[in-house]
């Protein structure tokens, strides 16, 4: 079985840029580090696309809506399955911020 194409909406490209900024505000080393953080997450992803939790698919009725955390970064990378051997990433959010009205 041949891995699904991992595909990265740019609202996702422009969260992780904008947490990348706020990172490196620390030091240039947590900067790489969150950015490894989101890579190992999207791995997995890629790896076993139903490891995310469906909990947001659930509240919005967006259907194959999974999240998965990126480990201690607080940021959830949120994504879509598709049956054609897809994974769209539409948004990597903060775990405080407002999901539902994001992601709406």
């Amino acid at each position: 079985m041949s891995r699904p194409a991992i595909r990265i909406r740019q609202a996702a490209l422009e969260d992780v840029a904008a947490a990348g900024r706020y990172a490196e505000q620390q030091s240039a080393a947590v900067a790489r580090s969150f950015l490894g953080a989101v890579q190992s997450a999207l791995a997995r992803i890629e790896q076993f696309p139903g490891i995310g939790s469906s909990r947001f698919e659930q509240l919005t009725g967006i259907v194959s809506l999974r999240f998965v955390s990126t480990g201690r970064f607080p940021n959830l990378v949120f994504y879509l399955t598709a049956p054609q051997d897809t994974i769209d990433v539409i948004r990597v959010l903060r775990r405080r911020q407002d999901h539902l009205s994001l992601l709406l």
